[in-house]
């Protein structure tokens, strides 16, 4: 139905979560895995629905001391820079100037 309406489709994965300073290793362990999980079920829908995937799970992280917010569990303003310089590369891939 999306792309119905629109003439792009793009899907985001979820951000790092599992990769927060703050959780202890076996919850951060955890959340990776359902993350992973999830991630590969959204990429795999996507492939065959031929709808752009951005996996913002696995790119690299930066330095985590630039990434995360003073709350350490967000990203900070950097980290939405990461993210938004991946989500703008993949919508403006091929666009003319």
């Amino acid at each position: 139905m999306a792309r119905n309406k629109a003439g792009k489709v793009v899907l985001f994965s979820s951000g790092q979560p599992h990769r927060s300073p703050i959780l202890p290793g076996a919850l951060r362990r955890d959340i990776e895995c359902r993350i992973n999980a999830q991630t590969a079920m959204s990429r795999r829908l996507c492939e065959a629905r031929d709808i752009a995937f951005l996996d913002l799970t696995h790119t690299d992280q930066v330095d985590p001391k630039r990434f995360w917010a003073v709350d350490g569990f967000h990203p900070g303003t950097f980290g939405y820079v990461v993210m938004a310089d991946a989500i703008m590369r993949l919508l403006f891939d091929g666009a003319k100037e």
